[in-house]
């Protein structure tokens, strides 16, 4: 079983057994936390079955974004944090106690094989069976939506009533899965892959201004309503009229046309309206600008509510538009279709365009303390999915990407080189003689990860498995002691023995086991990268022709994924050396598929080597440090640059006292330097386990004894500034501070 999604399966039952489903607290189960199980079964496990999307009340209880909403009316309950369904409890600890019970019905059900049994529980469709899937050893088919269900039934021609229950369409569809199809193979044939339209696309790229607003506004208005994304009742369309339309039956709600938003209301909100024809009564407001998105969002659901509930199905269904239901509902999929506008719009990386969101190259600057590697995490979270959180849900998604080899962070240092950066070589550690192995940089490593993803997205395929997993899968049984026999050309077959280190052990059909194959070499012919027709060619081709065969995608579209390289400390090697001919590649323009396109041979001898537009740099610079090299005009014209300086408000929200003191010693240090690069940083201030005395002692006089070359009395008088004495004694070298002025200070 080589597809990763068993693995996937596997962890999550490994996090969240049964018996700590029976023993979960509300905290554990909400939606709000990157750990809960509304987390796993929405988000960590979509690639099990996606479940994405539509109001979250979906989970019968979860945890408010927005803290100041209350819910009263149709069925639903809040307090100050959390919102459910009423019909499970009167208080958040009723409504969780029952819906725990339900999904532990879920869960004896699906032990006990009484699979028919989950229709008759009282939780959403989407929860429960994406539960009863993960926990059924394949006996339940990973797809939660009846209707998409009865469509597929449709379409393989199986039998088919209106009286058929969720279980009895999933049973009948899994039935038909030949014996020898491996599970999720079957299961893929029925998600359709959905792309946004070129029309679609042409429409959203002339309303660009207020597509944020207008899709903050949808996401708002679907919680109000309790929306699900399988609904039937609304319909999402677009026209070359370039409008975007959400309706419920026969009206619109909702809408944004190049002249600004139109929304339903009971009575006249704006200057601009229009009556409905027939019952009940309403309007559509037109207006150029929403001031108040949360105010107009409360006018439509009220306006709203009456028609989602005595709608059956949208006579306007038809018109419904998959692409943009999928951006509504399934934000992953809204950010690849807002990075495709950006690569619409072509911006160069040192353009100001207002709407170029995020650049390929960019150096943030600033002196230490200012958050500049905390920041970084953020921007690349965001760059890399298209949306941010705290900074603390950043950092978990951060850990996550890099695992997934969609992030890499790297600090560079003085005797870093194009070799550790790129290519080359080094020792092989491995061997008795001193030998040397070829070398792949993490930066070579990146770019080629994005690559393979770019070319698929480019071609409309899937993207093509790693050689790593193709060539892992291959040589499994060798882990069991058993061998690997590989047919030849002409009808014989040598036999692989043994891989370590790189080598590839065999014996030829003589017997003899004299020579060895290298991986790295393998991995270049089948990457084209190589040729090897002579010796040993004759062993190297059955493999690459094996490993090629194993690596053909299906014709399914592959979205564009953005690869993120944060390079921390940036200017502290020599950064010429380093990047060495990819000075000439990193500008926007040279990128691959580019007007201007550029490919170079590599030094050691790889030929075409490009950079494609989906990679994008993240350096951190220290202005402070003046021992080292500043970036050097060539390179410096191939980023943006974004100034960090102490944030004192920030500070002030975590402590006003220490904010007032750090304002006054960087004013002290402006004075005397003139430039900001020698300022201290508020984030030294920021740590609730240390006292100020320690933060003054351990960092901010050793970062002005630096500054200042050791002059101690110019630190004494810069401390000063900020009512602290502070005093230097030259019996022990040691700096101590009046206690009494801390006093005063805290007070």
């Amino acid at each position: 079983m080589t597809d990763l999604r068993y693995q996937l399966l596997k962890d999550f039952i490994t996090e969240w057994p049964p018996e700590r489903i029976q023993r979960m607290t509300l905290q554990e189960y909400t939606n709000r936390n990157k750990n809960s199980l509304c987390y796993w079964l929405e988000a960590k496990s979509n690639n099990l079955g996606s479940i994405w999307g539509g109001s979250s009340f979906k989970f019968g209880i979860y945890e408010k974004d927005q803290k100041h909403k209350t819910y009263n009316t149709r069925g639903r309950l809040s307090d100050d944090e959390y919102a459910w369904y009423a019909k499970y409890g009167k208080t958040r600890d009723e409504a969780f106690d029952k819906v725990k019970s339900l999904l532990i019905e879920v869960l004896e059900a699906v032990r006990e094989r009484n699979y028919p049994l989950i229709d008759r529980i009282d939780l959403g469709d989407t929860i429960k069976w994406k539960l009863a899937f993960i926990y059924s050893d394949f006996q339940v088919l990973n797809i939660f939506s009846k209707p998409k269900l009865a469509n597929i039934c449709k379409d393989l021609k199986l039998p088919l009533t209106k009286k058929d229950t969720f279980f009895e369409l999933q049973d009948r569809i899994l039935r038909s899965k030949p014996s020898h199809q491996d599970y999720f193979l079957f299961g893929d044939q029925f998600w359709r892959n959905i792309e946004p339209s070129k029309e679609l696309i042409a429409t959203l790229t002339s309303l660009r201004s207020d597509l944020t607003l207008y899709f903050e506004g949808l996401d708002k208005l679907i919680e109000e309503l309790d929306i699900q994304r399988d609904s039937e009742k609304i319909y999402l369309n677009y026209d070359t009229s370039k409008k975007l339309v959400f309706g419920i039956g026969q009206r619109y709600i909702f809408n944004l046309d190049t002249e600004g938003f139109r929304f339903i209301s009971d009575e006249p909100i704006t200057t601009r309206y229009e009556q409905f024809d027939g019952t009940p009564k309403a309007y559509l407001n037109h207006t150029p600008i929403l001031e108040n998105i949360d105010k107009t969002i409360e006018i439509i659901g009220t306006s709203a509510a009456g028609i989602m509930s005595s709608a059956l199905k949208s006579g306007f269904l038809k018109y419904d538009k998959p692409d943009l239901r999928e951006m509504v509902f399934n934000k992953l999929f809204r950010n690849q279709v807002f990075n495709l506008l950006d690569q619409v719009q072509e911006p160069s990386s040192n353009s100001s365009d207002a709407n170029m969101i995020h650049p390929l190259n960019q150096i943030l600057f600033g002196p230490p303390g200012t958050g500049k590697t905390y920041n970084s995490i953020d921007k690349a979270v965001k760059i890399a999915i298209g949306q941010s959180g705290t900074h603390a849900e950043n950092k978990v998604e951060f850990d996550q990407l890099r695992k997934e080899g969609q992030i890499e962070f790297v600090t560079f240092h003085q005797g870093y080189s194009y070799e550790d950066f790129m290519v080359g070589i080094k020792p092989n550690t491995d061997t008795e003689q001193l030998t040397f192995k070829p070398h792949k940089g993490i930066f070579y490593r990146v770019v080629e990860r994005a690559k393979v993803n770019y070319i698929a997205y480019k071609e409309q395929k899937e993207e093509l498995r790693s050689f790593e997993a193709i060539f892992e899968e291959l040589i499994e049984p060798l882990v069991d002691g058993q061998t690997i026999e590989i047919p030849m050309k002409g009808g014989n077959a040598f036999i692989i023995t043994d891989v370590d280190n790189g080598t590839i052990r065999f014996k030829k059909p003589n017997g003899s086991d004299r020579h060895t194959l290298s991986v790295d070499t393998l991995k270049a012919i089948v990457e084209g990268k190589r040729e090897f027709n002579s010796g040993l060619g004759v062993y190297y081709k059955p493999l690459m022709k094996l490993i090629q065969e194993r690596q053909q995608p299906t014709a399914a579209p592959t979205p564009l994924k953005n690869f993120v390289i944060i390079i921390d400390e940036i200017n502290r090697a020599n950064i010429s050396k380093v990047f060495g001919e990819l000075i000439t590649l990193l500008e926007d323009d040279k990128r691959m598929g580019k007007e201007n396109a550029l490919s170079l041979t590599l030094p050691n001898g790889e030929p075409d080597f490009s950079i494609p537009p989906n990679v994008h740099i993240i350096g951190t610079m220290n202005t402070a440090d003046k021992s080292i090299a500043l970036v050097d005009i060539a390179l410096r014209r191939r980023f943006e640059f974004e100034g960090y300086y102490p944030d004192y408000e920030t500070l002030s929200t975590f402590n006003g006292t220490y904010s007032m003191i750090l304002q006054k010693i960087n004013e002290a240090i402006y004075t005397r330097k003139k430039t900001a690069d020698f300022l201290i940083g508020h984030g030294y201030f920021m740590k609730k386990d240390e006292s100020l005395d320690t933060v003054l002692l351990k960092k901010v006089i050793p970062l002005l004894m630096e500054y200042f070359s050791g002059r101690t009395e110019e630190v004494k008088e810069i401390l000063k500034a900020a009512n602290i004495n502070a005093e230097y004694n030259t019996l022990n070298y040691r700096w101590h501070i009046n206690p009494t002025t801390l006093d005063e200070i805290y007070n």
